[in-house]
């Protein structure tokens, strides 16, 4: 196929003279591209959506003013980021491909589409120039004749610049882009305006949804746990008698300031749930706690893994414990929850009748592990007075601040983790907060050592310890290493802090994340 696409490039360079300067430009460009999927395989897409916005104009050509294309992206990049900030996605385009003036465009929104194709139907598309129905080459991502697709859209959301850049080693289009939660981020909500806490939480996110703004309007809130999803207005305290004089009503604290997402997230939390954005869907799940190695990606230097990186933090190390309180005013106390606790203490209770348990988890510890203390963190919701539901909050809130003392990161080529069938394509779908195992692989006798680490975990206890010694260690820190060095094995599961996929065409596909150890697991364990 390369020898193919390089004759034909030898004979368009022949016929150049002969060649308006367009014509030929435009043929040398496709040309290039096509010898550069032959080289990377690359198997990326990105859908343009112009004129109206998200989710109607993307789902279809609203009126004649709205346009859909589909285009092979010179470069392009994802950053998953949790709750803290929404997804971003930055795409670079060929001018040739996209040549229009940004004065001319109101909006845009983006699909990107990374996946696997099989190597016939790759053959069939950059050899014979096959087609599918909609006119793209089989040989990129897109829906098969049966309906499904290999692979699958890896970020939607809204083009927030659309930089053109005219220089002498070729014209481009630069897109930054924010996910479908950047509206949501951005939308500031009217006094008056919030989500109804009598109806079931997902009705009441998309009532609002639906009702703010046209922007919003007609995004799907789906729930993701056991059972059906919580009712805000079932543990909220009663209503408190107004003094004499005024009105008695719930106030939203920060009415003026509050955006859209900041609320959704406040409610959410306040029954122990998590919001989260799926392509353009909102997803309430219920907060995740201990994860097994079952269910985790696996990712293994010296098999997968281009790079790997471990930081740990040492003095001024903080995991505090949560304790969430609220105001019960039916029995005129304040009642608590904790997370964690150990293995037969309550977990929470009401402030002078079945007060807190003496803590006894050391969560800051000085250099020299001298006078471990406990630092307790307290969170003051308004909205419930469940014991289950508070419990629920200081679970999801530990969860999200109380898990970085190892932390790391690693790059892969792969897009799939180790072990698995190369067109499950787990890695792309990686989010935040997802399980994953990191290994390194042991040296054989028959293999050279990825590592000093890999070469001392092939060693047995007794060789390691020599071999500590043997490089000035004295013996009872050879022998206290060399034992610790065994115990790695429960330290093996993280937590995905960030994922970042990017693509070019000459290098292909490479997936970045980092992640963090959670503090539980090393503790039960």
């Amino acid at each position: 196929m390369l020898t193919r696409n390089e004759q034909q490039l030898r004979a368009l360079a022949r016929q150049r003279a002969t060649m308006p300067a367009e014509e030929y430009t435009g043929k040398r460009q496709k040309l290039l591209r096509e010898r550069e999927q032959i080289r990377s395989g690359a198997l990326v897409r990105v859908k343009l959506a112009t004129g109206g916005v998200r989710p109607d104009a993307v789902g279809g050509a609203a009126d004649d003013l709205t346009v859909i294309g589909s285009i092979q992206p010179v470069n392009a990049s994802i950053e998953r980021n949790g709750l803290t900030a929404p997804d971003a996605c930055n795409v670079t385009l060929n001018y040739t491909d996209a040549p229009f003036d940004p004065r001319t465009i109101r909006s845009c929104g983006v699909e990107l589409l990374i996946g696997v194709i099989p190597p016939d139907q790759f053959q069939q598309g950059i050899e014979l120039g096959q087609t599918r129905g909609d006119g793209s080459l089989v040989s990129t991502i897109g829906d098969q004749a049966d309906g499904s697709i290999y692979g699958a859209t890896r970020f939607v959301g809204f083009v927030d610049e659309w930089t053109v850049k005219y220089s002498g080693d070729g014209d481009t289009v630069t897109l930054e882009c924010r996910d479908m939660s950047a509206p949501l981020r951005d939308l500031k909500l009217n006094p008056g305006e919030s989500i109804d806490l009598s109806l079931p939480l997902t009705d009441g996110i998309q009532r609002l949804l639906d009702s703010v703004s046209p922007t919003t309007a007609g995004v799907v809130v789906r729930w993701q746990g056991e059972g059906d999803p919580p009712v805000p207005a079932d543990a909220a305290p009663g209503r408190r008698r107004a003094r004499r004089g005024r009105v008695a009503r719930r106030n939203r604290s920060g009415d003026e300031e509050m955006t859209m997402w900041e609320h959704i997230v406040d409610t959410c939390v306040a029954t122990g749930t998590v919001p989260l954005v799926r392509d353009f869907d909102v997803v309430v799940s219920e907060a995740r706690t201990l994860f097994s190695t079952s269910d985790a990606l696996r990712m293994v230097y010296g098999q997968n893994l281009e790079d790997l990186e471990f930081t740990r933090r040492m003095g001024g190390i903080k995991v505090p414990t949560i304790e969430v309180r609220a105001w019960d005013p039916v029995i005129g106390r304040t009642r608590w929850a904790r997370y964690p606790v150990r293995a037969g203490e309550k977990a929470s209770g009401i402030l002078g009748v079945t007060n807190p348990p003496r803590a006894l988890r050391a969560n800051e510890v000085t250099p020299s592990g001298a006078n471990p203390t406990e630092s307790i963190r307290t969170k003051i919701v308004t909205h419930t007075t469940d014991p289950v539901v508070l419990e629920r909050i200081a679970r999801n809130t530990f969860e999200q601040t109380g898990r970085q003392e190892i932390e790391g990161q690693f790059s892969t080529y792969d897009v799939s983790s180790y072990g698995h069938d190369p067109f499950e394509v787990d890695l792309l779908d990686a989010r935040p907060a997802d399980p994953i195992e990191v290994l390194i692989v042991a040296a054989t006798s028959e293999d050279a050592p990825t590592s000093t680490l890999a070469e001392l975990q092939a060693f047995t206890r007794a060789r390691r310890r020599d071999y500590l010694i043997s490089l000035g260690w004295n013996k009872d820190v050879a022998d206290r290493f060399a034992a610790l060095q065994d115990a790695n094995g429960f330290q093996s599961v993280f937590r995905l802090q960030d994922i970042r996929i990017d693509f070019d065409n000459d290098d292909g596909i490479k997936i970045g994340c980092g992640f963090v150890n959670y503090i539980t697991v090393r503790e039960d364990a």
